[in-house]
């Protein structure tokens, strides 16, 4: 029973921190902080408790709604660059203005 009570527990935080992980993602407009690299889930936890499974599915949709958001930041990042690219230059190194009263 031990063991059962300690995996549980172990299920618990894991999924605290992908939902806090996921918060801290929407919270900052999609930019994380550091990037979070591929996940692995820890091979230790066995097999998701029956008892935590909606929880798990809304922790997923909390990561699917991240990435969209990840997704909507990226595209308008890229329409901002494309506007920034679609200004002309100068075309010339030199001076830029002319000094024609001194």
């Amino acid at each position: 029973m031990a063991d059962d009570d300690a995996r549980l527990q172990a299920w618990h935080r894991l999924l605290d921190d992908l939902a806090a992980e996921a918060a801290a993602l929407r919270a900052e407009g999609g930019s994380p902080a550091a990037p979070a690299g591929a996940w692995r889930a820890p091979a230790d936890l066995g097999p998701l408790p029956g008892a935590l499974a909606a929880r798990a599915r809304r922790v997923l949709a909390a990561h699917e709604a991240a990435i969209a958001a990840l997704g909507e930041a990226r595209e308008r990042a890229r329409r901002h660059l494309d506007a920034v690219a679609a200004v002309p230059g100068s075309g010339t190194a030199g001076p830029v203005y002319l000094d024609v009263a001194g």
